[in-house]
C-alpha cells in the first residue's frame, strides 16, 4: 500500500506508520495512533490558536508517524500547511528533505491579495522551527544561545 500508485498522501502516511510484522495488537494500536494524529491535521492550523499549535506539536512528537508523513510528502506533489508545521517542528534531516521541494509552492498559495499574508504565514511556520537545518530552510533567525 505504501508504494501503490495513486495512493493519497494520507494513505501512504497511515501505511508507513504501521508496524505490519508485529502482531495484530500492535498493528491495531499503530493504526489508531496514526489515524488520531492525522485527524488533528484536519482540525488545526499552523497559524491558529495556542491549542491548535499544541496539537500540531504533539503530532510532531510521534517519530514513527512523522517519518511516515515525511516519506509520503516526499512522494507527493504538494504539502498541506498543517503537515508542513509538523515536519518543521520535528526538524529532522528527513523532514527538511521532504519539505524543501514544496516550500515555495506552499508559500505561493497564500492569498496573493493580502501582501502581508505570506509574511504572517511564513512567520507562523518559522515559529515551529527548532532545528538549525529547518530554521535555515525557512530563513528563520538563529535560535538564541544559552551560553
Amino acid at each position: 500500500m505504501r508504494e501503490r500508485r495513486g495512493a493519497t498522501v494520507e494513505v501512504r502516511a497511515l501505511a508507513g506508520a504501521v508496524r505490519e510484522d508485529e502482531g495484530d495488537e500492535v498493528v491495531v494500536a499503530d493504526w489508531r495512533s496514526a489515524i488520531d494524529g492525522l485527524r488533528v491535521l484536519y482540525h488545526a492550523s499552523p497559524s491558529g490558536t495556542k491549542r491548535e499549535r499544541e496539537l500540531l506539536l504533539e503530532v510532531a512528537r510521534r517519530p514513527r508517524l512523522v517519518a511516515a508523513m515525511a516519506a509520503a510528502v516526499k512522494r507527493s506533489k504538494e504539502v498541506y500547511p498543517t503537515w508542513a508545521a509538523v515536519l518543521i517542528a520535528e526538524g529532522s534531516a528527513a523532514s527538511v528533505a521532504a519539505l524543501h521541494p514544496h516550500l515555495a509552492r506552499l508559500l505561493n498559495k497564500v492569498d496573493r491579495n493580502d501582501p502581508k499574508g505570506r509574511a504572517r504565514f511564513l512567520a507562523a511556520l518559522q515559529g515551529y522551527a527548532q532545528s538549525a537545518p529547518m530554521r535555515a530552510l525557512l530563513g528563520a533567525p538563529a535560535a538564541a544561545s544559552s551560553d
